[in-house]
């Protein structure tokens, strides 16, 4: 659909006077000073992307429905590109998503605070947002937002323009429903390249963005394809394809041959020792792990630790879950990372706490 060009901020307030359009980039700038993460535009891409599937899949119209997504990392152009087929925008959405703290997501989705879409859209200098549905379609692309929030005297408000040439990701013209953005990088924009990393493996991208973005879900979702494409720096594509978004656990690394869950192997001892006696020697079948792991519910957790009662409120009303993986060596980690073919000396996962919220990663 084409459509007449229009100035996002124009939707919030009349950003057409001098100190107006001063009190809206800062407020921008606010934003984009909170975004701090190599990894928040994938962040950001992916768990927009999350919500919309869920959304059309919580509708419980289609039961043939297979929720997808595409990720393109365009290494040669510097370009990230997310699409779903997911609810898509309507018209209104379409218009309104890009303004600052405006936002028409609920409680229950990953990001309800309305600054995502602006971080994303001002952030950088190249954006492009297609969208489908039974109602509405648009792909329209905003340039140079991120210098005109820098420009003391810019000759004007970037606008969202149709963009005549259609989706970055040309696949996205087969999903029936469903929103396709992509980013450009470029040295005034954080992050500024792509192949900083160091990798174009598409598998090594893959466990990367389970372990830093929302598709590594704590709680897997099992039902959602997922195909990630790599555009390598001489235009050649190369990708994978997994099922279920979910969290790459320790156990899971590839150079993990040999791991157990703690309350099985505690199980499993226990009817050693009402065999065998106390005394008895543990067989090699219960010994010598690479890791143990296990997971802990709110019920267990309010069943096995003395807790106070403010701490008893906060487990009863959030319903939290604890995950533990424990390696043999931190050495683990090191064979970990350098299996992902990375940067010299950086190091994707290691010992540590993470935080997870909205059933994904928080930070680092």
């Amino acid at each position: 659909m084409i459509f007449d060009p229009f100035d996002p901020l124009k939707h919030k307030v009349d950003a057409s006077s001098e100190v107006a359009l001063l009190a809206l980039k800062r407020e921008i700038k606010e934003i984009l000073g909170s975004y701090v993460g190599w990894y928040d535009p994938f962040c950001e891409l992916i768990q927009n992307s999350l919500d919309s599937l869920e959304l059309r899949r919580g509708s419980g119209i289609e039961s043939s429905y297979i929720p997808k997504i595409r990720i393109i990392i365009n290494l040669k152009d510097q370009i990230i590109t997310v699409s779903d087929n997911g609810v898509g925008l309507s018209r209104q959405q379409f218009n309104q998503f890009l303004v600052p703290f405006f936002s028409f997501k609920t409680g229950k989705t990953r990001g309800h605070k309305g600054v995502g879409a602006t971080y994303l859209a001002y952030g950088f200098n190249q954006m492009q947002i297609a969208t489908r549905n039974k109602e509405f379609e648009a792909c329209g692309k905003m340039v140079n937002a991120r210098i005109w929030l820098t420009d003391e005297n810019p000759s004007g408000n970037p606008e969202v323009e149709h963009d005549k040439n259609g989706p970055i990701d040309p696949e996205f013209k087969h999903f029936d429903s469903g929103a396709s953005i992509s980013v450009k990088l470029d040295p005034t924009t954080h992050p500024k390249d792509l192949r900083w990393i160091g990798t174009s493996s598409p598998s090594s991208w893959l466990k990367i963005l389970q372990i830093k973005t929302g598709l590594g879900a704590i709680q897997k979702i099992s039902d959602v394809e997922i195909k990630l494409v790599i555009i390598n720096l001489d235009g050649q594509e190369d990708s994978v394809e997994n099922t279920g978004a979910e969290y790459f656990y320790i156990e899971k690394f590839p150079i993990v041959r040999r791991s157990e869950k703690i309350s099985n192997l505690q199980s499993k001892l226990d009817d050693f020792y009402k065999k065998r006696g106390f005394s008895s020697s543990i067989p090699s079948a219960l010994q010598n792990f690479d890791c143990l792991f296990d997971t802990w519910s709110s019920e267990y957790i309010n069943e096995h630790i003395k807790i106070e009662e403010e701490e008893q409120d906060i487990i009863n009303k959030y319903k939290p879950i604890i995950y533990f993986g424990f390696a043999y060596s931190s050495k683990l980690f090191k064979d970990f990372n350098e299996s992902l073919n990375l940067r010299d000396r950086y190091n994707v996962i290691s010992g540590g706490f993470q935080i997870a919220s909205n059933n994904m990663p928080q930070g680092e």
